[in-house]
Order: structure tokens, then sequence, then C-alpha cells
């Protein structure tokens, strides 16, 4: 007789940390459930990951500080970070409310927007920005779709209908903002874009820039960063400190002429940025309402949904009610940047 067949021995079991990547939704949820308890998330981005400022745009944020920090408040300007800190109450959880309601409706890099009456079509506003964008720490723009989401003026209409507590959010800072302007008689502002970024990728990572140079013409007066989840995160002006958001509702207000950065992120973050324009009452802001720029009249393609209809590829511009926030558009638009 020959040898026993040799006994097979018991897999080894693995040992040490299994590299596990949880999407921002799990992570949301599982700290959600954990209440009081603190979930230590291990950061998307770090501060360390951005290329520094070049002296050019230290030397012009030197510049236009000192020319606008004056238009606000006293109080509220930290010179050291270039920044308005804002004091935005987060009233009966407002911002974890707005947060859920993004995530009900934000999946796979589209805003899902159902139709009101049974005959209308659907809207889905695509993620990411409408224009190819590379200015971040990964140019994937699959990853921007999934964690970017920009909506413009000519959308809002639609989407504050599907997203009241947003609409809540926009107006209670807009009211913040509002309440520092030291000529407050003299203007109003109108929401101009407003954009999420989640931090679940470096695609929605954006180095130095200026919101001004992406919207030349747009007439943007100021621009607003809240933080509507729990996680810590950060944003940079070029020449300052960084400046923190630690808690849901943590807003700071910015000269978008400014170069900045976005910050430290993590997959449990999500931030939204809103760009304020000027409404001065005069003939010309009028003419300029009523015509649209690059994002109150955009000429975008609509992808018209229908059950049991094919998909359709048309054009559509906005009507000047919509471009002014009073009308309503059923079809489904890629949002711009």
């Amino acid at each position: 007789m020959g040898d026993p067949p040799a006994k097979k021995k018991r897999p080894t079991r693995p040992t040490g940390t299994a590299g596990v990547r949880l999407d921002g939704d799990m992570l949301l949820s599982m700290q959600d459930s954990t209440q009081n308890a603190q979930l230590v998330v291990a950061p998307t981005a770090k501060v360390e990951d951005y290329d520094p400022p070049d002296a050019l745009m230290v030397a012009h944020n030197n510049n236009t500080i000192q020319a606008r920090k004056t238009e606000m408040g006293a109080g509220v300007w930290q010179d050291e970070h270039g920044v308005w800190r804002m004091d935005v109450k987060n009233s009966e959880g407002l911002a974890s409310q707005a947060h859920q309601e993004f995530r009900e409706l934000f999946r796979d890099g589209e805003l899902s927007l159902k139709a009101e009456k049974e005959m209308q079509a659907s809207t889905v506003i695509k993620g990411g920005w409408l224009k190819p964008y590379n200015n971040t720490l990964s140019c994937d723009h699959a990853d921007q779709a999934k964690s970017v989401l920009a909506i413009s003026r000519s959308s809002w209409t639609s989407v504050k209908k599907h997203m009241p507590y947003l609409n809540e959010v926009v107006d209670v800072v807009k009211e913040a903002v509002m309440k520092q302007l030291v000529d407050k008689g003299r203007r109003d502002l109108k929401m101009f874009e407003l954009t999420f970024f989640c931090g679940t990728f470096q695609a929605s990572c954006t180095q130095f820039h200026r919101d001004t140079d992406e919207h030349p013409g747009d007439g943007l007066v100021f621009t607003t960063l809240t933080l509507l989840t729990a996680g810590k995160s950060s944003m940079c002006v070029a020449g300052k400190n960084e400046t923190w958001l630690c808690k849901p509702f943590d807003t700071v207000c910015f000269d978008p002429d400014l170069y900045h950065r976005s910050g430290e992120t993590s997959q449990n973050v999500v931030k939204l940025s809103i760009h304020w324009r000027e409404v001065r009452g005069d003939a010309a802001q009028a003419e300029q309402d009523k015509g649209g720029t690059s994002a109150d009249s955009p000429d975008l393609p609509v992808k018209i949904e229908k059950q049991d209809e094919e998909k359709v590829e048309a054009k559509h511009t906005p009507s000047d009610d919509e471009a002014d926030g009073k009308g309503g558009s059923s079809s489904a638009v890629q949002a711009e940047s």
C-alpha cells in the first residue's frame, strides 16, 4: 500500500487590516445609526495634496481683499483666512434634512426628479460640470459625475419644487449674508448657481481658481460655502490660512474673484457652494435678467424621458420666466457648472 494522502492544511486566516472601500451613503448611514458616536473616516484628500499658490495669485488676493473686506459688517471678517464667517443657525436640523433630501435624489451621477403629473416628462440633471473641468486633484470625469452636482438658475425652479429643504437652505444663507452687508438698502442678492461637492472622490477637489474666471461677465459678487454633514472639511484662499468647516451649517462667504481651492475632505462630507449675483434694480440689470447669461439662458441638450417612448434629443432655451425663477420646466437638463 502506498503512503496515505497528505492531510490538507486549513487556509491561513489573513492578518492585518483589510482595505475596504465604503461609499459616502454607507458611511453616513453608519454615522446616523451610531448617533452620538463619531465615525472616524480616512480623508479622501489632505491639505498637502494640493499645489501651492504662486506669487501672482497671492498678490492679486491681497489687493482684492483690501478693496472688498469693508463691505461686510464688523466682527465677521477673518483676515487670517480671507473669508467672512457667517452666523447661520442649523434650525431644527435643516442641514441634515437638506442632505438627506439630496442623498435620496442623487444616485449614480444623476439627480432624478419625478414628474408632478402623469403625462409630464421626468427631470434628470446629470452630475459633474457641464464642460470638462480638469483643474482638480483627479481628472476622472466619471468620478466627477458621481461627486459633483451643479445646478444653474435656469433649472432652479424645477429643482426647488422637489427639494424644499435645499430651497430653505438657500434662503437661510442669503438672509445671513444680507444681514452683514454694510449698505443693506443698496442691493439685493440672487442665487446664480449652486453646486454640491461630495467628498467621495478627489475628482470633486478643485485646485486654485477664481469663480469669476469660470463665469466671465455673469456679475458674481459673493460665493458661500456651507457644510451639510458632520464630517470635518476645509477650503483655502491663496496666501491665507486654511479655513475649516467643522459642524453642519458652518458657512463662510468670500469674494469670487479670489483665488481659492478645496481642502481636506472625506467620503462622508457634502458641501454646498452658492454663487450670488447682485440685483441692482436698474435698466442694465433688468436687461441682463431678461436676456440671460451663459447660465440663465443656456442652449443645453434636453433628454425627454417618457414611459414606453424612446429618448428624444432636442434643444431647450428657457423662457424669460424660467430664467427669473418664475416658471418651471419638466425637461431633463444637464446641469451647468
